[in-house]
């Protein structure tokens, strides 16, 4: 099976790990030198390392581009939690298709 995006043309897309608000000189700067920045945790998206690092790049390259993908700060029914996920776009679908939305796909 052929990988669905081409193969990029910069190094590769880095995950933030552990990274805190204080690890900023190594992580955000890097995230900023991509053309389409996503971000996506299993947490919640308001206060979370996503909008930290969104910020962050925001800070460097004010016109980045940057998606946060997240639980967002709503009540969310109890219920099967493969659905929930897909219900909020942090499922495998919902988080390409947000990349592709990122990048004009």
């Amino acid at each position: 099976m052929s990988h669905p995006f081409p193969p990029p043309s910069s190094p590769p897309p880095t995950g933030a790990g552990l990274a805190t608000p204080s690890s900023s000189t190594v992580t955000w700067p890097d995230a900023a030198r991509h053309g389409a920045v996503v971000t996506c945790e299993d947490g919640v998206r308001e206060g979370g390392i996503g909008m930290g690092m969104a910020d962050a790049i925001r800070q460097l390259e004010p016109n980045r581009a940057v998606s946060v993908l997240g639980i967002p700060s709503k009540f969310i029914p109890q219920g099967n939690a493969d659905k929930i996920m897909a219900s909020i776009g942090l499922d495998a679908a919902g988080i390409e298709r947000a990349v592709r939305a990122a990048i004009g796909r």
